[in-house]
């Protein structure tokens, strides 16, 4: 969450000529509600749900860069999904940069909460090693610009 995973992935697909999958925005679009929508009417767990679906139909396809949501990597079934279809990119950031980016979106009901920099501090103490279990490749995104990063992960695929 708030580690570029859009901005790099477009950025990576037009450099590969591919296509571009947002996960999260293909459950918005099976769901017909936004994602703090899903949240506050059927709860996480039913997202979660849809985003596995989402996910099983995506990594099918050849030729595509895919953008999952942060907490994907939460479930066993998705982190086999993810590392058994294709090139792992995990886009990591420091915890100062990330509640900067995600402050900055209300689309983001995990950090909607009290001590917003506490929650990001929890997501990264659990996903953090889940992340590097499958990671064919981590790329901090801290510091760099959208097109060294890019480049930093077309130079690791060749």
């Amino acid at each position: 969450m708030g580690t570029g995973k859009s901005t790099i992935g477009h950025g990576l697909s037009k450099r590969l000529d591919w296509s571009f999958i947002d996960s999260d925005h293909e459950v918005v679009e099976a769901a017909g509600l936004s994602i703090p929508e899903i949240f506050a009417l059927h709860g996480e767990e039913a997202f979660r749900d849809l985003e596995t679906e989402t996910l099983a139909d995506l990594v099918h396809h050849s030729n595509r860069v895919i953008a999952t949501g942060g907490g994907i990597i939460q479930r066993e079934t998705n982190r086999r999904l993810i590392a058994d279809n294709g090139f792992v990119v995990w886009l990591t950031a420091s915890q100062e940069a990330i509640l900067e980016r995600v402050l900055r979106n209300r689309n983001r009901p995990l950090v909607q909460t009290a001590d917003p920099a506490k929650t990001v501090q929890e997501l990264l103490l659990q996903r953090d090693p889940l992340y590097q279990s499958i990671a064919d490749l981590k790329v901090d995104t801290s510091l760099l610009s959208p097109g060294r990063i890019v480049s930093a992960i077309l130079r690791a695929l060749q």
